[in-house]
C-alpha cells in the first residue's frame, strides 16, 4: 500500500511529465519535506524535474538551496538531464553550480537522446573531465571514457577529440 509521500511523489511526477509546473511547485510548497524523498526509481524531485526538462520546477528547487549535486543510485540531476537531452535543465544546473564531473555527466551526454552536441559543448564549457573513467558493471577490467561510447566519425567523437578526449585504453 502506497504511503502519503509515495502518492505525493506520484502526483508531483505526473505534473512534471505533463508540463504542469505550477501544480508541481504547489505540491512542493505544501509539502516541503517531499524535496528530500525518493520515488520508486530512487529519484528525488530535482532528478525528476531534470529528466523532463521542467525548467520552472528545476529553478524552484535550485532556489530552495538544496544540494544540487546530491546523488542517488549512482546518478544525479545533472547526469539524468544530460542523458535525457534536457538542455535547459543542464544549463540551469551548471549555472547553479552543479559539478560537471559527478556521476559521469559527460558519458551521459554522449548517450543522450536529444541535444547531444549542445549538451557536450555545455559540459566542456564548464570544464568537465573528458577522460573520466566509467567502469562497466563495476568491473575494473571493463573501463570506458566518453569517447569509447561515441560512434566512429561522429560529430561527438570529433568534438571530444578536439578537447583532449582519449579512449580508456590510452589511459
Amino acid at each position: 500500500m502506497a504511503t502519503r509521500i509515495d502518492q505525493l511523489l506520484y502526483d508531483f511526477t505526473t505534473y512534471v511529465k505533463t508540463s504542469q509546473s505550477e501544480q508541481a511547485i504547489e505540491v512542493l510548497k505544501c509539502y516541503p519535506e517531499l524535496i528530500r524523498h525518493t520515488d520508486f526509481l530512487d529519484e528525488f524531485p530535482l532528478m525528476i524535474a531534470s529528466r523532463y526538462d521542467c525548467t520552472p520546477v528545476v529553478q524552484y528547487l535550485v532556489d530552495q538551496e538544496i544540494d544540487i549535486n546530491r546523488s542517488s543510485s549512482n546518478s544525479n540531476a545533472l547526469s539524468i538531464a544530460a542523458r535525457e537531452g534536457s538542455l535547459n535543465a543542464v544549463n540551469l544546473l551548471l549555472d547553479a553550480g552543479a559539478d560537471p564531473d559527478l556521476c559521469r555527466a559527460i558519458v551521459s551526454a554522449v548517450l543522450a537522446k536529444n541535444n547531444k552536441l549542445e549538451i557536450i559543448k555545455t559540459l566542456l564549457n564548464h570544464h568537465c573531465d573528458v577522460n573520466q573513467v566509467f567502469l562497466m558493471f563495476n568491473d575494473p577490467s571493463n573501463k570506458r571514457t566518453a569517447l569509447d561510447f561515441c560512434r566512429a566519425g561522429s560529430a561527438e567523437e570529433l568534438l571530444l577529440r578536439e578537447n583532449g578526449a582519449v579512449s580508456a585504453k590510452s589511459l
